[in-house]
């Protein structure tokens, strides 16, 4: 119950080192983790986003996305 509440009041987790990332995963990390339900992007939203349409091999992010 202590983790949920935490999970709820603290802010979503953040790169250790973001310039060790692209712009476009830092984006799309940044879109999965917003809290409000209603904010958040939908899996279908986020197939659209730079970081999946230019990826070389989407297969294995679109796996994962379909399992949400």
């Amino acid at each position: 119950m202590r983790v949920l509440i935490k999970v709820q009041k603290s802010e979503p987790p953040t790169l250790d080192n973001p310039s060790s990332w692209s712009i476009y995963f830092s984006n799309f990390l940044e879109q999965c983790l917003i809290k409000n339900p209603h904010d958040r992007r939908t899996a279908r939203n986020l197939e659209s986003h730079p970081f999946i349409k230019e990826a070389t091999d989407r297969k294995p992010v679109l796996m994962l996305l379909a399992e949400v």
